[in-house]
């Protein structure tokens, strides 16, 4: 479909090609079926792997737009939307104005979450950069020598002319939205719950409950944290996921928050410790979806801290792929997020102590897993038993360990049992089987 013209001052766009597996996010838009017909298969191939790649170092620079995997999906869809958007313009074809709806869908979920607009700044100027810069390479590499001065600066107007464009699109969605959401149901909870969350908070907490209808003094509170944690997976009740689980759990009241599409925050209210009989017969959540509990708290203070606690949980989850279940405790979990607060510390603890132990290979998980259980059980029929293998493999597993450790593993039981639970939070699969 493309015209001579186009050809003639594009032709380097059209050697643009990625031959590695990236999925596109947006693969059924109008914008990608028009990339797809002015510019090949190849250019978009190559436009959704750096949109990736820009995604990430967005995600890196400003957290806050993607603390979940289904918000990180987000970003990659308003990325390839922005890199497609850059090709085809740089091929000559405009993109008609008006706001996309994944660009809509994005903002919302901005709006929702409470990131500020300066973050939401912050990354569109991280991108720009990125993307002018990764335009540069490129051409440097595929242009004629006699062309490369000529398509640079191409290059550097039509990026200025897709960021300006997107920043003006992002601001009148961005106001347009806040004005819409703010008068919602759900944000006067929303706003509710964060002034009780406020360390600072000092205002009439008798107001606060009215508004949550939802009491917090002589109770006990535990919170929930819910969130899609598969970005193939989808759930529209997320919050009544989190809330039924507190309900299933003896919950006397109950209050529900959804932040965005992914997440949610809620609170339950106890009269006195459900105990561990109620985990043992609790159902399973759809699939893709995770929750995280903090432990039960008395009090307004309490409400805080569970919160304060599932967060943790939360974050600990989407931040190490090994911690696994979809249903995660802080009670259970505690100490693991206590030894992963500064992860670059407990990495060097780790490694400074494991030594050739620390890796992501199958074998070495092995190692570890015997080891782990060694020191709970101090027991190798126990071991044998719970992770199912010969009483013999497990004595082969502990001697091999402390060949690798240069010392016995109940000499130093305390400190070991740390050092495996930060090398399998912070070693992801084995590579070789990933």
């Amino acid at each position: 479909m493309g015209t001579d013209n186009r050809s003639s001052h594009s032709d380097w766009l059209q050697r643009l090609d990625y031959t590695g597996k990236r999925v596109a996010q947006i693969g059924e838009s109008g914008v990608m079926r028009t990339a797809l017909d002015e510019l090949g298969s190849g250019p978009v191939r190559w436009a959704v792997d750096a949109a990736h790649r820009n995604a990430d170092q967005i995600l890196q620079e400003v957290p806050s737009l993607g603390t979940g995997p289904l918000q990180a999906a987000l970003v990659r869809q308003g990325t390839e939307l922005v890199a497609l958007i850059t090709l085809l313009e740089l091929h000559g074809v405009t993109v008609p104005d008006g706001m996309p709806t994944v660009e809509r869908r994005i903002i919302a979920d901005f709006v929702h979450r409470r990131v500020p607009i300066e973050d939401v700044w912050r990354g569109n100027r991280a991108s720009h950069q990125w993307w002018q810069q990764e335009l540069f390479e490129v051409c440097d590499r595929l242009c004629e020598p006699t062309r490369r001065g000529g398509e640079s600066q191409r290059i550097a107007q039509t990026t200025l002319g897709v960021f300006n464009a997107l920043s003006t699109r992002i601001n009148e969605a961005f106001i347009d939205e806040s004005k819409r959401w703010v008068s919602t149901q759900t944000a006067i909870e929303d706003e509710a719950v964060r002034k009780v969350l406020s360390d600072d908070f000092a205002g009439d907490e008798g107001q606060v409950a009215e508004v949550l209808r939802y009491d917090f003094t002589g109770w006990s509170h535990m919170a929930a944290i819910a969130w899609i944690a598969d970005e193939r997976a989808a759930t529209s009740d997320l919050h009544g996921v989190a809330e039924g689980y507190l309900r299933e759990l003896g919950a006397t009241k109950r209050v529900a928050i959804r932040q965005g599409g992914a997440l949610a925050w809620a609170w339950g209210s106890f009269r006195s410790d459900p105990g561990s009989a109620p985990w043992a017969a609790i159902s399973e959540p759809p699939d893709g979806v995770r929750v995280a509990f903090g432990a039960l708290r008395e009090g307004l203070d309490g409400f805080r801290q569970s919160h304060v606690e599932a967060q943790k949980v939360y974050q600990l989850a989407v931040g190490h792929p090994s911690i696994n279940g979809q249903l995660l405790n802080y009670r259970s979990l505690g100490l693991v997020t206590l030894l992963l607060e500064n992860p670059q510390a407990a990495e060097r603890f780790a490694v400074d102590l494991l030594g050739d132990l620390f890796g992501p290979e199958i074998r070495l998980r092995e190692l570890r897993d015997t080891l782990l259980v060694y020191i709970e059980t101090r027991s190798p029929q126990a071991v044998a038993h719970r992770i199912h293998v010969a009483r013999n493999t497990v004595g082969y597993r502990i001697r091999q360990a402390e060949g690798i450790l240069g010392f016995t593993v109940l000499e130093r039981p305390s400190e070991l049992w740390c050092a495996l639970v930060i090398a399998d939070a912070l070693t992801g699969p084995d590579p070789a089987n990933g």
